[in-house]
């Protein structure tokens, strides 16, 4: 799976929008005890250094997840509120020394996490963020789609079962402020469970979604295409080569936001509720979360919805 571009900071209009979708979803759940324990959040910080995004702490998992946003398109035309614009951004994942994923990754990302790099909490030190390589504690990538009347949202998942490495000549990383570290030709130095690690955060963002929206996704898809071996060079370059074992797998799921329900609800009754909330199909998929829908329909008690 390719690297996306680092995002043009030239567009200012879309790169807000685009932050603006997880922010507002963020800003409805998070204060609310009841709703972050339904959503499976236990923590979640914006980032303060390098390119937008937030940290996230799941319910059940020592690790700790970041979103970053690097590459935001406008689909301009003739500037009308019906274009589309996306925005990439990459999922990392910062295990815990503990975690049983910890000997997954690669042995400079081992060595980093067990450093100052890393605060108390498992997110990167804020006086070390910038000097993490982009390519560490990578496991997938989620690109999101709207308009900018955000009466629509796709979200789209790809990572693949195996983020797999190996290391085709003798090479030599450095970090800085840390000893070189020296892999042989032959070892296989990384083999990250991307797939199963970034859908455990999917799960806990369709459930925001849920119940800051009133609204469970009216679409799910998936597919999967042939996934890659990369092979670090001497210079620490990577080449990637097809391999069996490793499959790119794509989960999409599909939103009508003009269907939420929260200011429809007085006076209705369950069933009108329950259509205009949860899709009339139960979802056949084994990765789809029947709490998508269900979460739309709950009671979040108002008085916890502010900040102590």
């Amino acid at each position: 799976m390719e690297n996306k571009a680092i995002m043009n900071l030239e567009h200012n209009d879309p790169i807000e929008h685009i932050s603006n979708v997880f922010d507002g979803i963020f800003r409805l759940v998070t204060p609310n005890p009841v709703a972050m324990d339904h959503a499976g959040i236990t923590g979640l910080s914006q980032k303060i250094v390098g390119l937008p995004g937030w940290h996230i702490w799941i319910a059940g998992d020592s690790g700790a997840y970041q979103l970053e946003l690097h590459n935001v398109n406008d689909s301009g035309g003739d500037g009308s509120n019906a274009r589309e614009i996306s925005g990439d951004f990459l999922i990392k994942y910062y295990p815990a020394m503990d975690a049983k994923e910890f000997d997954k990754f690669s042995q400079l990302e081992r060595l980093a996490r067990g450093t100052d790099y890393f605060d108390s909490t498992g997110a990167p030190a804020i006086e070390k963020a910038e000097y993490l390589p982009d390519n560490l504690f990578v496991v997938g990538c989620l690109s999101i789609f709207t308009d900018y009347d955000s009466k629509s949202l796709r979200l789209t998942l790809e990572a693949p079962n195996i983020w797999k490495t190996t290391i085709a000549e003798n090479v030599e990383l450095r970090l800085n402020g840390l000893a070189p570290i020296t892999l042989e030709k032959g070892l296989i130095d990384r083999q990250v469970p991307g797939k199963a690690l970034s859908l455990r955060l999917l799960d806990a963002l369709a459930r925001s979604i849920a119940i800051a929206h009133r609204v469970g996704p009216c679409k799910t898809a998936d597919d999967e295409a042939p996934g890659y071996l990369y092979s670090l060079n001497s210079q620490g370059k990577a080449d990637e080569t097809e391999d069996p074992e490793v499959r790119i797998h794509r989960y999409e799921l599909s939103y009508n936001l003009s269907d939420g329900c929260d200011e429809h609800r007085q006076g209705q009754s369950d069933d009108v509720i329950q259509a205009r909330c949860v899709h009339s199909e139960t979802p056949n998929a084994e990765w789809a979360k029947p709490e998508w829908w269900n979460l739309a329909l709950i009671e979040i008690p108002s008085e916890c919805a502010a900040p102590c």
